[in-house]
This record gives C-alpha cells, sequence and structure tokens, in this order.
C-alpha cells in the first residue's frame, strides 16, 4: 500500500516537472523527503515554505525539482531568482545547475542587467539589488530560492526583500532561525514546513544502505595554571561591563534581551553607547584568552599527528589563529593549505589583535584573497592534506572525501556548530569530528562546553557516536572513550602525565 502511494506521487510529481525524461530522472533519483517536500510545496495554495535541513541532506536537490516545476507552469514567463550568501556558493551553485541544463546568468561586478536575459539569475543577497533592476523580470512570474537563508536575515541584506518577495519562495537551510532573533521565514512569509534534524536528513538522504559513520569526539582542553587565573579575572570584568551595559541601555530605554546585536547608532545615549563598547571589548577580549590557550594547540597538533595521510579541515575562529597554525604546521613539515576570506579587521578586532592591524599583515591579507580559491581547489583535488580555514567555508563546501573536521575554537552559536560539521558528512568513509572543548572555570562551565551539548540536543547525534579524549591520551595513542568509560577517561586524564614526555605536551615558542 505504502509503495503504491509513492508510486503515484512520484507520478504526479513528475507530470507536475513537465513529463521530460529529465522530469523522470530527477524524481527517480530523489529521496523520499525530497519528493515529500516537493509534493507539499507545490500543493500550498501561496507557494512558500521554509525547508530545515542538513547540510548534506540533498536541499540542492529540491531545490531544481521545484524550478523544473516552475518552469513548466509558466513556460517563457517564469523567472528564478536563486540567491546564496558568498561569491563561492555562487560558483557551486552553477555548477549544479550547468548540469541540469538551466540558462542561467551569475549576478558578480561585471553584470550587465540591460542585455543579460535568463531563465535563472544566480546571485549573493548583497548583489540582489542588481537582479531587482533586471528590465527582463518586469511582469514575470518570479521564484524567489534562498539558500542558507538565514543569511538573508543580516542586517545589509533584510531591507532589500521588502519590496522583492517573488510569486513563490523556498527557503533552505540546515539552521533558518538567527541568533538575533530576526526571523527569516516570516519576513519573507514561507513557513517551516518541513523539520528534519542533521542527522536525521543525512540519514534518509543516504543512497547506500550503509549507516552513517562518524565520531564526534569531545576533547578536553584545559588552561594552565596562569591562563586559569586570567579566565577568572576577564570573567568577573566581563560580568561587571555586563550589568553596566544592560544598566545603561535599560535607561536609555533599548532592548536588553540581546546586548551583542546593539549597536552605537542604535543608541543616542552617550553613556549607554559607552557602556556597550566596554561590555563589547571584554567579550572580545575574553574570546581571546580562551581561544589562544595553549592546549588547544597542542591538542590540534596531536591530532594531525595522528591523521598523517587523512584529509582534514580545521576551523578556527581568527586569522590570527590560522596564522599561527599555519606556523605550527610547518615547524612540523607539515604544508598545509590556507583559506580565508582576507577582509579587513573590524574596529572591535583592530583593538583586540593589534598586531593583526599593521600595513604588513594587511599584505597577507590582500595575498590570502588573491590565493584563497586556487588553496581551496588544490585541497579539494588532493588525497590527503590538511586545510586550514577560518568562518569563510563553513557553509556550502561540499567535499565528499574528505575524512574529517577539527572545530579547534567556535563562537557559542548552534547554528555556527552545525553549519560547521555540516562539512564532513558527505560520502561514504568513516568521518572523524574533533571538538575542542575548553574545560570551565566557573561554575556555569565555559561556552564551549554550552554549546557542545546543544550541538549534541539540535543535531540529534546519539551518545553512542560521542567518545572523550585529551591531550595526553591523543599523545599516548590512546583510543577515544565512550560515555560509559567516562571513570576510565577521567582517571586517565588526571594520571596522564605520568605516561608521556613533557616536551611532547610543550608547544614551540611561536
Amino acid at each position: 500500500m505504502v509503495n503504491n502511494m509513492m508510486t503515484q506521487t512520484k507520478e504526479r510529481n513528475i507530470a507536475a516537472m513537465g513529463g521530460d525524461i529529465t522530469a523522470e530522472a530527477i524524481e527517480s533519483r530523489s529521496r523520499r523527503w525530497q519528493s515529500e517536500a516537493f509534493t507539499r510545496f507545490i500543493g500550498l495554495e501561496d507557494h512558500r515554505m521554509t525547508v530545515k535541513a542538513a547540510t548534506g541532506a540533498g536541499k540542492t536537490y529540491l531545490a531544481v525539482m521545484v524550478m523544473k516545476w516552475w518552469l513548466n507552469l509558466h513556460g517563457k514567463d517564469a523567472k528564478i531568482v536563486f540567491g546564496v550568501p558568498t561569491k563561492d556558493l555562487v560558483v557551486q551553485t552553477a555548477d549544479v545547475l550547468r548540469g541540469w541544463r538551466f540558462k542561467f546568468a551569475r549576478v558578480c561586478s561585471g553584470y550587465n542587467e540591460a542585455h543579460l536575459n535568463k531563465t535563472v539569475y544566480i546571485t549573493t543577497y548583497m548583489s540582489l539589488a542588481k537582479v531587482k533592476k533586471n528590465k527582463h523580470l518586469k511582469g514575470k512570474k518570479i521564484l524567489i530560492i534562498g539558500d542558507e537563508c538565514h543569511k538573508m536575515g543580516a542586517e545589509k541584506t533584510m531591507s532589500q526583500f521588502n519590496d522583492f518577495q517573488g510569486d513563490a519562495c523556498l527557503l533552505l537551510s540546515a539552521t533558518p532561525e538567527r541568533d538575533d532573533d530576526v526571523d527569516v521565514s516570516t519576513l519573507m512569509n514561507a513557513p517551516v514546513l518541513v523539520d528534519l534534524t542533521l542527522i536525521e536528513g543525512i540519514e534518509q538522504s543516504r543512497r547506500t544502505s550503509d549507516a552513517l559513520d562518524y565520531t564526534l569526539h569531545y576533547v578536553m582542553v584545559q588552561p594552565n595554571a596562569v591562563e586559569t587565573n586570567q579566565l577568572y579575572e576577564i570573567e568577573e570584568e566581563v560580568r561587571i561591563a555586563y550589568h553596566a551595559a544592560k544598566s545603561a541601555v535599560d535607561k536609555a530605554g533599548g532592548n536588553v534581551a540581546n546586548l551583542m546585536s546593539w549597536t552605537n547608532k542604535h543608541l543616542g545615549d552617550a553613556a549607554a553607547a559607552t557602556a556597550l563598547q566596554s561590555y563589547k571589548y571584554k567579550t572580545m577580549l575574553r574570546k581571546r584568552m580562551e581561544n589562544d590557550i595553549e592546549a588547544r594547540y597542542d591538542v590540534v597538533k596531536a591530532i594531525m599527528r595522528k591523521h598523517i595521510g587523512d584529509k582534514m579541515a580545521c576551523f578556527h575562529e581568527t586569522i590570527f589563529g590560522i596564522e599561527r597554525l599555519n606556523q605550527m604546521c610547518m615547524d612540523e613539515g607539515i604544508q598545509p593549505r590556507v583559506y580565508h576570506s582576507g577582509m579587513e579587521l573590524s574596529v572591535e578586532q583592530a583593538i583586540a589583535y593589534p598586531e593583526l592591524n599593521t600595513p604588513q599583515f594587511k599584505k597577507r591579507l590582500a595575498d590570502y584573497s588573491k590565493n584563497a580559491k586556487r588553496e581551496l581547489q588544490r585541497w579539494k583535488e588532493s588525497a590527503s592534506d590538511y586545510l586550514l580555514t577560518c568562518k569563510s567555508l563553513k557553509e556550502g563546501m561540499d567535499v565528499p572525501d574528505m575524512d574529517g573536521l577539527i572545530m579547534m575554537t567556535g563562537t557559542n552559536s548552534t547554528r555556527s556548530r552545525i553549519q560547521t560539521i555540516g562539512r564532513v558528512f558527505r560520502g561514504s568513509k568513516h568521518k572523524d569530528i574533533y571538538m575542542l572543548v575548553l574545560d570551565g572555570v566557573s561554575d556555569k562551565g565555559s561556552g564551549d562546553q554550552r554549546a557542545f551539548w546543544r550541538l549534541v540536543q539540535e543535531t540529534g547525534i546519539p551518545h553512542s557516536n560521542i567518545k572523550y579524549t585529551t591531550l595526553a591520551m591523543l599523545n599516548a595513542g590512546v583510543a577515544s572513550v565512550s560515555s560509559d568509560e567516562e571513570n576510565e577517561y577521567l582517571s586517565f586524564s588526571d594520571d596522564a602525565d605520568d605516561l608521556v614526555d613533557d616536551d611532547d605536551l610543550i608547544d614551540d615558542d611561536l
């Protein structure tokens, strides 16, 4: 009975997409969730929907199904605007759509709207204004597809969608919710009607009967005595600055629910602006201290030694961290690939990282930006290599043959963490995901600890796939242990100094 219903659904879907051989090929290869989501979308009266599904689950494939249907429905009057957050994703999306014979224009700095009449426009959200001006879209039936749609809620992007919402809208993201409480689904009148956890979505989308094979390693990072004292001090300074900023913003009539989302231009009160700036600076300084804990670099070195010959990516929150990692790798005889945007530092970053705010380093940023695509391509083509990157590749990177990744540092944003580990859930080989977790110095624990368990809860990762390890265990070649071996893990951690040479635990002076 179920098989008959699925067959009938597939037949209706093929007819909706035009009934041609391409439509049949698309439907025959679709996973169950994609077919069900497509059926639901075309059955909606207003054709507006947000899909929350894992990176790697096949959201782009669903988009292709919807695009084929839209073109069949409206013929020559059909236009499609495919929005993505970055230039790299414009290129990647173009490669996918080229395989399905779509006639598209890539919207970039050289785009000339006056002479470019295409069926599909692939654009970054920041370039959307160029598409809106295109005379060939006037009076047409417009389908808007937003990939990594949470990026549409950014302050500089949001206003562009106020008068450009299309006749239909399909939004796609593993994490459509934003930390600043901006609701992109409400913004685009496209409710979340498909909601899959990371693991659920990936498992439903796999084309083999093999179980998803991965290990999430909880890697304990412990600060030394000096670092612990420094963290205690900055924790207290942040607490004091927070209460001062909260009080000042409240008096100025501001919303204190999320202080970090406020900027000086939102506040006309000088005292509130000063208190807010102080709080942000203290918070950034604390994050820098946490990111620069010596043990983080020791742990990454040990993981890289363990995975020599594998294809791994290592994510750090800052360019400074990537620079230090690069030097550390070269000292170990490893020549990694380095990829980051090369963007200018923000005012807060320039204050927190004065050593980066120099003419020499700015030139290095420009060189990185110029060579970034080449570095990334060479890593993708390699069988075994290390890639060091910041935030640029957390979303949209597709490298199915990678063996794993290291989240050396990360924000406390669950969305950001989910996007990062989503990079690795492609292909069929075993994947190792290392998430470095700083041991807390306060009763409420560290941001790393809270982020780890929120990630587990939001993604649906079962505890059977979680293993625990420490620097000492990595250096001693001891395998990560499961949660039911917690006592063994803790006792090994406490006595580990007896099992390794001190020299192995001390990083070179970088």
